[in-house]
């Protein structure tokens, strides 16, 4: 796939980009008390950033995320075809 060249800062590549952001999502979601994320959560979640790196979707994944950030941030409703009119 082609996707725009993402530069990350501090050279950290944009599959751990991902991973780092997507450890961080999983925390809040899993995780409580600074416990560490459950053996079955992290297992599934390496599953899937190692598919998402070896299709060269990680670009993508990002750049998503930064479009939906700014629009949470801006007040910019947002949705997608299984949630209509949800903007969270």
């Amino acid at each position: 796939p082609r996707f725009p060249k993402m530069e990350i800062e501090g050279g950290v590549s944009v599959e751990d980009a991902l991973r780092q952001k997507a450890y961080a999502g999983a925390g809040r979601l899993y995780a409580s008390d600074g416990q560490d994320l459950p053996a079955e959560i992290s297992q599934r979640l390496e599953k899937e950033l190692d598919m998402i790196g070896r299709l060269g979707y990680a670009s993508l994944f990002l750049i998503v995320e930064e479009i939906l950030s700014f629009a949470r941030k801006s007040g910019t409703p947002i949705s997608s075809r299984m949630r209509r009119n949800m903007s969270r």
